[in-house]
């Protein structure tokens, strides 16, 4: 479906009642699009409400089987579960929604030219998919892929949708905020052209108005340790612990940094290793992993290992009640920066 085309009823989800309601509503002459992110039948029919139904019945059955017929003078002899023949009891029932619904598919090639069905998949659909061979044979199917790497749709977006500016580096820098949620970066992006007022929009302001700020003061925290300003990466620590109440949540960002710049380190030491390679092979987006390589080249590898064999000291510490979290991040910042 293109921008440029409407519907009259767009139905999401295609569960019990919204295939439903969008079959009443084809049969009351209306143009209807579903929106369906996974299963036929929706999360209901395929692995909430009816497989639950169905190994709850089974499971009573076997309950009173086990405990209620005698006092009813039903004499039998003690029940065995078989799990296998019970989960395929489940799937049987499963199986005859689900196909009650595909077999709603047969009506594709009869509906209007002006039909168009929409899926939100986790996933690309499969060229086999009968959808899809039914869509190329019947009318056509796109894919609209969310991109890997958001920072040029970003850059697009502030230019074209709302005639603003915004460096390069805020636009990765808020890529690595909102990773591939459009949506997200999308409403970030308004809310940072309405601040800018015009000028262009800096990685200052996405650090100011987003959750960037954390990520912004992790990066400068491990700076102040790795040049020993033990004051100023405390500072950053209890900034880190103002914008997110969970100390626990705070050291696993410390824990995870140190981690990718001992994986950074190790690869950037190794034969053919370079920072252009640094973040297909660390598996995050190319903003950070170009600032991680700028800070690994502050630390050795016994360094490093050595700091990540201390953070997991502390955390078995903090986790068995040995310390407090907050002591112990304390602690650990006095001993990084020495």
């Amino acid at each position: 479906m293109t921008s440029a085309e409407s519907v009259d009823l767009l139905v999401l989800g295609a569960g019990p009642g919204g295939y439903v309601a969008a079959i009443r509503a084809r049969q009351l002459g209306l143009s209807v699009a579903i929106v369906e992110r996974r299963f036929w039948g929706g999360v209901c029919l395929n692995i909430g409400c009816i497989p639950s139904k169905a190994l709850l019945h089974a499971s009573e059955l076997f309950e009173e089987a086990g405990h209620s017929f005698s006092k009813m003078g039903i004499g039998i002899p003690s029940p065995t579960l078989d799990l296998k023949a019970m989960m395929a009891f489940k799937d049987q029932g499963v199986d005859g929604n689900v196909k009650g619904v595909e077999f709603l598919l047969e009506a594709l090639p009869d509906l209007p030219p002006y039909t168009r069905l929409v899926f939100a998949e986790r996933e690309a659909l499969s060229e086999s998919s009968k959808l899809v061979k039914l869509a190329a044979e019947k009318g056509f199917a796109k894919l609209y892929a969310a991109p890997k790497d958001s920072t040029g749709w970003i850059l697009k977006r502030a230019k074209e949708h709302y005639q603003a500016a915004i460096s390069s580096r805020a636009a990765a820098a808020l890529a690595s905020v909102t990773s591939e949620d459009l949506r997200r970066a999308d409403s970030e992006l308004f809310k940072l052209v309405s601040y800018a007022e015009g000028r262009e929009i800096t990685e200052a302001d996405v650090a100011l108005l987003t959750p960037y700020v954390q990520e912004a003061s992790l990066f400068e925290m491990v700076d102040a340790l790795a040049e020993g300003r033990a004051s100023a990466a405390a500072r950053l620590l209890h900034r880190l612990l103002d914008d997110r109440e969970d100390p626990f949540a705070v050291y696993g960002m410390i824990v995870r940094q140190f981690r990718l710049l001992l994986l950074a380190k190790e690869h950037l030491t190794s034969p053919g290793g370079s920072p252009q390679t640094v973040a297909a092979a660390l598996g995050i987006k190319p903003y950070p992993a170009e600032k991680i390589s700028k800070q690994s080249r502050a630390f050795s590898v016994p360094q490093l290992e050595h700091i990540y064999r201390t953070l997991m000291d502390y955390d078995v510490k903090m986790k068995t009640g040995r310390i407090e979290p907050k002591l112990a991040l304390d602690l650990l910042i006095a001993s990084l920066a020495r």
